[in-house]
């Protein structure tokens, strides 16, 4: 899910690449709801696995999208490989930040786009709000 950080002082630049940032983001969010039919649980903490995220086999999964704490997040496409004994595949929320100059010259992260991905660790690793056991995760 991509964010902007209007909070922060100094003066946000606005330009073209914050425009497209923020016409990109609502796309996105409108096109899930679409597929979906659905915007009741759009306010739950519930994890789940949304439109998409289907196994292909062989490790390769379809892209898809993931919501947790009233978030959708994107899941790009994966090859995953198979899970070691000992270890558990987690779906796991990427946080990319990025700066902006803005007027005063201060360069705070503004915008915010969160991804996820497959990751193995260790069997008995917590669940926590970046990390989520793959097998326990509800579709929908």
């Amino acid at each position: 899910m991509q964010q902007i950080d209007f909070t922060k002082p100094g003066g946000l630049p606005f330009s073209q690449d914050i425009l497209r940032f923020m016409q990109d983001s609502f796309k996105q969010m409108i096109n899930v709801v679409a597929q979906l039919g659905k915007t009741a649980l759009l306010g739950s903490n519930v994890a789940m696995k949304l439109v998409g995220m289907a196994s292909l086999g062989g490790g390769n999964y379809s892209e898809g999208w993931f919501l947790y704490n009233g978030e959708v997040i994107y899941f790009p496409a994966q090859n995953t490989g198979s899970v070691p004994g000992g270890f558990t595949r987690f779906l796991v929320i990427d946080i990319i930040p990025t700066t902006l100059t803005y007027y005063n010259g201060t360069t705070p992260d503004a915008l915010t786009d969160k991804t996820c991905h497959f990751q193995n660790f260790t069997t008995g690793t917590p669940e926590d709000g970046t990390k989520f056991i793959w097998a326990s995760l509800t579709s929908w």
